[in-house]
Formats: C-alpha cells, structure tokens, sequence
C-alpha cells in the first residue's frame, strides 16, 4: 500500500508547490482500499485530507498510508493532518519518513500517538525520499533540486555540425522528456539555446498539456516575452521559492516542492559556458550521431513509461527511480560501521569522502548498488537498502565490517574514466577461480547464461562497482564464463584483490549491450 501511496505523490509532482507532493492510501481491516488521493495542485487540500474525504465514515478503525509525516503546523489555506486523522478515527497510520519542515518534524507523529493510533515509520522510506526529493533538498539545503537534461548520442555528441538533425532521439525518449518536465516547477536554457533552436519547453503529451513548467533563460541580454530570466547561473542556487527569479509582479513566492529542470539543447547548441567543460562535441562532419542515450542527473526518474489511455505515468506500483550514472572507476573503500535491519536495512558506512560535498539524497554506488544517502556525519553516511536489492545483490556486502567500492555519481565536468555504469546489479556472479598472471590476478568469473550474450571479448563489464575489461568469454556447463585481469593498482584501490574461488561477486553488463539485445528481440 505504501508503494501506491508513493506513485500517487510522484504523479503529482510538479503540481504542489508551495507544498510537498504527498501520496495517501486508506484501507480497512480486510484489505479494501477506501480512500485514496495526492496534494492537490496548489498545495491544498493535503494527501490526507484528499484520502480521508474520499474515505468517509470508512476511515474509522483503518490504516492510513503516507510517504510524509502528517503536518502539525496551523495554516490559513486548511487545517492540520494530524488533527483531522484522529478526527476521522483512523486506528493506525504507517508513514515513510518524518518531515524535516521544523513546524511538524516529529509533532505530527506525537499528536497521532497522543489519541492512540499506532504510528509505524520507515516503510518505503528510500522510494518516498527519491518522490519528495525537490522538497527534501529545499530544506536540508536551502536551494532547489536541479537536474542536468542532455540529449547525446552513445558517443557523445548532441548534432551534426550543421545543425540538420533535428532530434537524435527516439519517440519514447521524448515522451519520457515531456513527462520529466511536467513533474518539474521551472525549466532553464542558456541563450544560445534559445537563439539557435528557439524551444517551446512545453508539455505535449495529451492530457497533461497544461503541466507545462515555468520557463526562464539564462542570459545578461535583452528578456524575451513569456520567458522569466536569470542573469548567472549561481541564482539558482539561492532560490528559496520558485518565483525567486521571477520579474513578474503580484505573484504570492511559493516555496519549491519540484526540481529545477537545467536544459540543454537537442540541436547544434553547446552547453552555456559556464560548464563548457562538459559541453559535447558536434559529430564530426560526415558523420552520423550515434543512437540515443538520455543522462538525467539527480531526478527521480521512473522504470518504465506506461501508456494508460492517452497519458504516460509512471508504473502504477512501484516509486520512480532516480537514474544516476557513474563510470566504474573507484574513488574509495567504505567500511559497513553498523547493519540495522528496520523496514529496510539501514547502513552506517565509513567514508573518507568530504561530507560537507555530499547532499542527502545523493546516490553512492556501493559495490556496484546504486543506493541513497539518507543520514550522514562527519565520517559517515547512512543508506536504507531494501529486501528486493538484498536478494539481488552478492551475499555478504551488507554485513559489519564488510568493506564497499565506492563512487560518488557523475557530475557534470567529472572525466568519464571507465566507461558508463548504471548502479543496477544485472546477475550475481560467482567466482570460478583467481589465479596469478605476471603481476596481475586473473579471475574467471561465472555468470547466468541468458546474460552471456551481453558479454563481449575486449568489451566492459563492472564487477563489484568496478569498471574492467573482458578478456574472453565462453559457454560451458549451462553459464557463462569470462575472464578479466586485476592490475596491481585496481588490487590496492578496490576490494577485488580479496576475491578468491567460490566468492559471490556483483556483475552489471556494458548499459550499451542492453539496448543491442533489446534491438535483436525487436
């Protein structure tokens, strides 16, 4: 229940500010979902308020889901949750995460506890942390949520020369595109941008038409009509509100509940130069650019488009997922200080990494796991993994004293050293055996065999988190085996150099093999 009260709030993000897009689901005693509902646009009425309306006199004696703390603060715009849910009569309320906003933080769980209602917390907390992700880093920082928007194909590059292509992307990516910016409260692009492709920035998936964010354009020249500006890019790291940068007039500032979305052109338009030193290159001239990848740093991005009639949702029972990218290429060895098994597990892991440098609800890759910041310290960091990546993932990483390969995800300008890792673990592989080979380690790894054709001899693969080169592949006995050589460097820099025969391992194949296979099933 708590995942569909998740994928009720993350439908309406984008839509709730002032307030956080919050997700509610009511169900009885035996099972029935009575009530249901999000922050409606405008930030009122609340996700319980919508929920309990629904439910009615149904709500006495039932369950209440949400991802966020019920409110506690008095408001003008409506009352408190946490009065109107013991008022409904709910007997229990299960909720994901606390709201850090200091006028409710830890009162709206109180108050429900002071008329009797059993409060559980922590269920579905990593996934209601990625939905309400734009709010969370509005208080824990001080400044929106941002994400990065580059269309570039596999090599690279984001047009011809020329300017002639139009679109390097396909259909869905651009359905996923148009949905990413319902779900946000302002979209930025840089003026060269503007002046080369001239962009709507709306919304044209039918139904959602009228989703269409906020424009504003990055420029010290002359404003255009229609279009809010921002004279540097480092004003977006102070807003407070999404009107910050507004020049209208008579508008209430609201607070952001949404990222910023920052866009880059799909056409013959660099990046703005601020971060040129990320800027693809035009395909050289001749050339065609090659298939698609999308790269949409820091949002809660979802698995899947889903057509229902004519709009595209996220899938209906599980919570977006963010979709961070790293490179392979280690940059510390973490220590597991503390497992405690909650609703999820929760982590404490040891980190030589400046915290200061790392926001909650940044994404650390951890052995190949691309997991959540939820709590740090000064030489820690805490993540909730959930039973399903439990399952999936090499037997062991997530014990005391175990030790992780760390990285930290891409950022725009970070040199690309490995080759592109997408944190998901694909197979846990077993390790067949690990021999001595001049100064390196040869291990030979064994896989399941429907992978194997993702496999390649000279191609990438990422073990443990690690980015490594094949050597050579084979079938034999039912599975796939591969062989990769472990320099002395990756020994000292990684947890590889512990490996020996029998050891469980976490395999992600090359993302590139992924759309190959795909393309041949098609």
């Amino acid at each position: 229940m708590m995942a569909e009260a998740i994928a009720l709030g993350d439908a309406a993000r984008g839509r709730t500010a002032p307030n956080p897009n919050v997700g509610c689901v009511i169900v009885t005693k035996n099972g029935e979902i009575v009530g249901k509902g999000a922050t409606r646009p405008g930030g009122r009425p609340h996700a319980e308020a919508v929920a309990l309306a629904m439910a009615g006199d149904r709500a006495r004696g039932a369950t209440l889901f949400t991802t966020l703390e019920p409110c506690a603060h008095v408001s003008l715009r409506g009352p408190a949750c946490a009065d109107l849910v013991p008022a409904a009569g709910v007997a229990r309320a299960v909720v994901a995460i606390v709201d850090p906003d200091p006028r409710t933080s830890g009162d709206g769980i109180a108050r429900l506890q002071a008329a009797s209602i059993s409060v559980d917390i922590g269920e579905g907390a990593e996934d209601a942390r990625r939905s309400l992700a734009g709010y969370l880093t509005r208080l824990a920082l001080g400044r929106p949520r941002i994400t990065l928007k580059l269309a570039l194909s596999i090599d690279g590059k984001i047009a011809l020369p020329s300017g002639e292509s139009k679109w390097i992307t396909g259909e869905d990516a651009r359905a996923h595109v148009h949905l990413e910016r319902a779900h946000s409260d302002m979209i930025l692009v840089g003026r060269g941008t503007y002046n080369a492709d001239a962009p709507r920035l709306d919304v044209r998936l039918p139904g959602l038409e009228d989703w269409s964010p906020r424009r504003a354009l990055l420029t010290r020249g002359k404003a255009v009509e229609g279009w809010e500006t921002l004279s540097s890019p480092t004003m977006c790291m102070t807003f407070m509100t999404s009107t910050t940068c507004s020049s209208k007039a008579g508008r209430r500032p609201r607070r952001r509940s949404s990222p910023l979305t920052w866009w880059t052109g799909s056409s013959s338009t660099a990046l703005p130069s601020w971060s040129a030193k990320a800027s693809p290159r035009s395909a050289t001239s001749g050339s065609t650019p090659s298939p698609m990848r999308t790269v949409a740093g820091g949002r809660a991005t979802g698995p899947g488009l889903a057509s229902t009639g004519s709009k595209f949702t996220s899938a209906s029972a599980t919570a977006r997922r963010r979709r961070d990218m790293f490179t392979g290429i280690i940059t510390d060895i973490g220590k597991v200080r503390t497992a405690e098994q909650r609703g999820d597990l929760r982590l404490v892991i040891e980190t030589g990494y400046d915290l200061s440098t790392v926001d909650l609800g940044a994404s650390i890759a951890c052995s190949g796991a691309c997991l959540t910041v939820v709590d740090k310290g000064d030489d820690w960091f805490a993540v909730d993994i959930s039973a399903e990546t439990v399952a999936r993932t090499a037997a062991g990483r997530w014990q005391e004293g175990s030790r992780l390969n760390l990285e930290r995800a891409l950022r725009m300008g970070d040199e690309l050293g490995g080759h592109l890792v997408t944190g998901h673990v694909d197979a846990v592989g077993t390790v067949i055996s690990a021999r001595t080979d001049g100064d390196s380690t040869r291990l030979e790894i064994g896989i399941p065999a429907e992978l194997g054709t993702m496999v390649a001899g000279k191609g990438s693969i990422t073990l443990d988190g690690t980015s490594l080169t094949v050597n050579e592949v084979r079938d034999e006995g039912g599975e796939t085996r591969f062989t990769v050589n472990i320099i002395p460097h990756t020994t000292q820099q990684t947890t590889l150099g512990a490996l020996a025969e029998g050891d469980p391992v976490n395999v992600e194949v090359d993302v590139l093999a992924r759309y190959i296979a795909r393309m041949r099933q098609s």
